[in-house]
């Protein structure tokens, strides 16, 4: 039941990275850096320095990384981890006694392996993105992959353990049917 436990703990893991919007700080940007940045005229930044002493905003602009996009990656992560978990409670709550249940248990795995990947995939995308964009850190988000890896390999592990249980099945007496 490692593979379960595991499974369980990136879940959490993982959860509390996508509550904290994965880690990502708002940016402070002092006036001149963003007019340099964005060319603009004597004329218009006088205009943005009027209209941010007018409201008292100072002179730094704060910018946020752009909520949709956080959202977005953060509803499929979600849902890629709800699935691992309901493919491996789903399959480990099947006891197989005939060959059917013994591969609608292995399709179940499979499926478990498949979000997994799909999960890995998605990370290394966020983490890709907020390393271009950022700067962040790539190493701080090492044990998220590192347990993603491990989980497939337990996973793995579960699936083929489970070749003896066909075994056993095949070799069961066949029941006379009346």
């Amino acid at each position: 039941m490692e593979f379960y436990a595991n499974a369980l703990k990136l879940r959490t893991d993982i959860s509390a990275w996508l509550l904290r919007d994965f880690g990502i700080k708002p940016k402070v940007r002092s006036l001149d850096a963003v007019s340099k940045a964005r060319a603009m005229s004597d004329e218009d930044k006088t205009a943005l320095v009027d209209l941010l002493e007018k409201y008292s905003l100072g002179d730094q602009l704060t910018e946020d990384f752009p909520a949709w996009w956080v959202n977005e990656r953060r509803r499929t992560i979600d849902a890629h981890l709800a699935n691992i978990m309901a493919c491996i409670v789903e399959a480990n709550s099947i006891f197989p006694v005939h060959e059917c249940e013994y591969f609608e248990r292995r399709r179940l795995q499979t499926k478990a392996i498949g979000y997994l990947f799909a999960l890995i995939e998605e990370l290394q995308f966020v983490i890709s993105v907020l390393w271009r964009t950022t700067g962040v850190d790539v190493e701080k988000y090492m044990p998220f992959v590192e347990a993603c890896d491990r989980e497939l390999a337990l996973l793995r592990g579960w699936r083929q353990s489970d070749n003896k249980i066909l075994q056993r099945v095949r070799k069961k007496p066949k029941e006379k049917e009346l």
